[in-house]
């Protein structure tokens, strides 16, 4: 060891806020990473020194759009390119972000439930993890081509 201290999990990425600013929670593809905003800072406040936390790593509550039933362990996607109003989050289309988890809290569905059902929207507790960019296509191709 040099005596280098590190200040990070590497779980999380320090980076300029972008020009039109960001909330707390917000779901971010930057540069090839993507994670939730730490921090809110307004559009009119980002000046060339501003820095915003991004989180790339944990289990993050979203509202998801389900094509078929979403269930434990499912693959989640985020579209950044959804509409106005749309969901970000998903089944089907965008890239690779987690997997929906069990949600404990009272009012959630039952474990043998879906999360969401087919054809809604709904809110779903999603295992963010740390992966290369990677969108449902390819990873139906890297999983040999077998779509579930």
């Amino acid at each position: 060891m040099n005596g280098t201290k590190v200040f990070k999990t590497g779980s999380v990425l320090t980076l300029p806020v972008p020009a039109g600013g960001v909330t707390v929670g917000q779901a971010l593809e930057i540069g090839g990473h993507f994670g939730f905003s730490q921090a809110t800072v307004k559009a009119e406040d980002v000046d060339e020194t501003s820095i915003f936390t991004l989180d790339l790593s944990g289990v993050f509550e979203v509202e998801a759009s389900a094509t078929a039933a979403i269930n434990i362990g499912d693959a989640i996607y985020f579209n950044a390119l959804a509409g106005a109003g749309q969901p970000k989050f998903g089944d089907s289309a965008g890239r690779l972000v987690g997997y929906a988890t069990y949600d404990t809290r009272p009012g959630a569905p039952e474990v043998d439930e879906p999360l969401v059902a087919a054809g809604q929207k709904g809110l779903l507790l999603v295992n963010v993890q740390i992966f290369p960019k990677t969108t449902r296509a390819e990873a139906i191709e890297d999983a040999g081509g077998a779509d579930a």
